[in-house]
């Protein structure tokens, strides 16, 4: 019985990811998938100081998006649970928003009583220059979820107060409390403030925007 409703939750576990990812549509094929909406990324024009006036209006073309949806779902009677986002879209393309873009969708998300979920799968554990990429947005409200693994060697999420279940595994995965992982992540953390790593990867991306920028005026 414990095997059989493990590769149950397995299974629901492989749908829901499917579900919630646009990426490849290779990997939904003969696999059946919820019927979850998808709003559009902005993207936007560069130099951004050249774009400015119609970058924001497509992040405001993007966010009306995300509202049509959220209330169309809701008056089918079928409202939206959650609105999960990355801040950078990488696998998808290299797609950037401004802060101003998420602070609103935060808004907008919570006014549709729907949770802010922020995939930190790609961005966290510093790479962007904070230890979390969704710092740089100066929320008024932080996400109520974010979702982590790769560079922290182990998969996790953390979550505000009053959402984490109060039933001894709701939430469950198949390396849950791996003991090696959990002091690999340690060690991670501690080496990231040790050797002050943050300050590290802004100075040299500062030093590659540079270049970059040198090669933009040379060719």
């Amino acid at each position: 019985m414990g095997m059989s409703e493990r590769k149950k939750l397995t299974r629901f576990s492989i749908a829901a990811s499917l579900s919630a990812s646009h990426h490849k549509a290779i990997c939904k094929v003969d696999y059946p998938a919820f019927d979850w909406p998808q709003a559009v990324f902005p993207r936007l024009k560069y130099p951004l100081n050249e774009n400015v006036v119609e970058n924001k209006r497509e992040e405001a073309t993007c966010l009306a998006g995300v509202d049509a949806v959220l209330t169309q779902r809701k008056a089918e009677g079928r409202p939206v649970a959650c609105v999960i986002v990355e801040p950078i879209i990488s696998e998808g393309g290299d797609l950037h928003a401004s802060a101003s873009f998420f602070r609103r969708l935060r808004k907008l998300v919570k006014a549709h009583d729907a949770l802010f979920i922020v995939d930190e799968v790609q961005t966290g554990v510093g790479t962007t220059g904070y230890m979390w990429a969704h710092e740089s947005w100066l929320l008024d409200e932080p996400p109520d979820m974010v979702t982590f693994s790769k560079k922290m060697q182990t998969a996790g999420v953390y979550l505000r107060c009053g959402l984490f279940p109060d039933i001894p595994g709701r939430i469950g995965n198949t390396w849950m409390g791996d003991p090696t992982k959990l002091v690999m992540a340690c060690e991670i953390a501690k080496v990231i403030r040790r050797d002050r790593l943050l300050d590290l990867v802004c100075l040299s991306g500062e030093e590659l925007l540079k270049g970059l920028q040198l090669l933009q005026v040379c060719w």
